[in-house]
């Protein structure tokens, strides 16, 4: 087996990341366009004896806390239709979940439990200057292909 297979696994991924990347962009702009307002958050701290538990939903675009408190579930809800009486608040985990992760089709000749590892690094410990250099390509063109929010929400 030659690196070459490892490299075009990579350049694969890479290609694949910024389809769904794209895709959830464009996502973005759809639920944006409609009036609808991203957020980010939720549960932040562990349930103490009374069922209670801190909890933050910030603004996705700017990180801006719109609210937060430490209550159970039921006064957690009523305090999220307070602070949106509209149902305008969207979660961005649900638009990550719409878009996916990218899915690279098998590579003859390079064993699937690679293929893994390989997407594992690329994921979680890779730093983009690593990538560029194995696949001889310029850090510039990398880097930004790396980048993986929707990956963020999906695998935490």
């Amino acid at each position: 087996m030659s690196d070459n297979l490892t490299r075009l696994y990579i350049r694969n991924w890479l290609d694949a990341n910024e389809r769904v990347q794209e895709q959830f962009a464009q996502r973005v702009a759809e639920v944006e366009a409609a009036g609808h307002r991203i957020i980010d958050g939720g549960q932040t701290g562990s349930y103490d004896d009374a069922g209670r538990a801190s909890w933050a939903i910030s603004d996705w675009r700017t990180g801006t806390v719109l609210a937060s408190g430490c209550d159970d579930y039921e006064h957690y809800s009523a305090a999220l239709t307070k602070a949106d009486p509209d149902n305008c608040w969207i979660l961005v985990d649900n638009l990550s979940e719409q878009t996916g992760l990218p899915e690279v089709d098998p590579i003859p000749g390079l064993p699937e439990s690679l293929a893994e590892a390989l997407q594992e690094w690329i994921e979680s410990n890779a730093a983009p200057s690593e990538v560029a250099a194995w696949i001889n390509e310029r850090l510039e063109d990398v880097e930004p292909r790396m980048k993986n929010e929707v990956a963020a929400f999906l695998t935490s």
